[in-house]
C-alpha cells in the first residue's frame, strides 16, 4: 500500500534531476571533447577556407598559407601561393569531348595507363593524346590513388609538375583536374590532398 501523500510525482522527480544533471554535463564537455578529437585527426587543417570548383570538388586550405596568395579564375580556379608554386583546378565534362555517354571516372585510369582501351576509336584518340601530352607537360615519375568523401583521387608527381584527378561516383560525366606547379611533393601530401579528404 502506498502512503497517503505518495504520487507517481515522487518517483519520476529524482531521475528527472539526475537525467538533467547528466545532460548538462554532458553538453558541457563536448564541445571540449570535440576540439580535442579534432586535434588528434591527421587531417585536421586548424582555420581553413572552402574552395568549391564544381559539384564534386571541396578544396580546404589552411589560412595561413593563403597570406600573400592571389586567386584569379580563367579557365578555372588558380591560387599562387606566395612562397609555394600554385594550383589551377579545372573541371572537364564528358560534352567537353563530345562524347556525352562517356564515363569520366574512367578517365584518370586511361590516361595514367592504370586501365587499357580495348577499342580503337575517336575515345583511344584522346586518350592516347591525353597521355603525350601529360608525359611532355609533366614527366611523371611517380603515381598515387587515394579515396575522398566522394569519389577517388589520382596523383601524379612528376619532374615538370604534377596533378590530381578527382572523381565521383554520383557524377560519371564530370572530373576535376588539379594542375599543380613548383610545389613540393610534402606540400602537395600535406596541404592539397589533406584539404580534399
Amino acid at each position: 500500500m502506498m502512503p497517503p501523500n505518495f504520487s507517481i510525482y515522487h518517483l519520476v522527480l529524482p531521475m528527472l534531476k539526475h537525467g538533467l544533471i547528466a545532460l548538462l554535463i554532458l553538453f558541457m564537455l563536448e564541445p571540449a571533447y570535440a576540439s580535442n578529437k579534432a586535434n588528434r585527426n591527421s587531417n585536421y587543417l586548424g582555420p581553413n577556407v572552402e574552395i568549391f570548383a564544381n559539384d564534386i570538388t571541396q578544396l580546404k586550405l589552411p589560412v595561413k598559407i593563403l597570406k600573400g596568395s592571389q586567386i584569379r579564375q580563367d579557365n578555372g580556379i588558380t591560387i599562387e601561393f606566395s612562397d609555394m608554386g600554385e594550383i589551377t583546378l579545372q573541371s572537364i565534362k564528358s560534352l567537353d569531348f563530345g562524347f556525352p555517354e562517356m564515363d569520366m571516372r574512367d578517365f584518370p585510369l586511361h590516361v595514367m595507363g592504370l586501365k587499357k582501351i580495348k577499342e580503337n576509336n575517336e575515345y583511344a584518340n584522346i586518350i592516347d593524346s591525353a597521355m603525350k601530352d601529360s608525359s611532355i607537360t609533366y614527366h611523371p615519375i611517380k603515381t598515387a590513388q587515394f579515396k575522398t568523401r566522394t569519389g577517388n583521387g589520382y596523383l601524379t608527381i612528376g619532374l615538370k609538375g604534377s596533378f590530381i584527378y578527382l572523381t565521383d561516383v554520383q557524377h560519371p560525366e564530370l572530373l576535376t583536374k588539379i594542375h599543380i606547379e613548383n610545389m613540393k611533393e610534402a606540400d602537395i601530401s600535406n596541404i592539397i590532398i589533406k584539404g580534399l579528404l
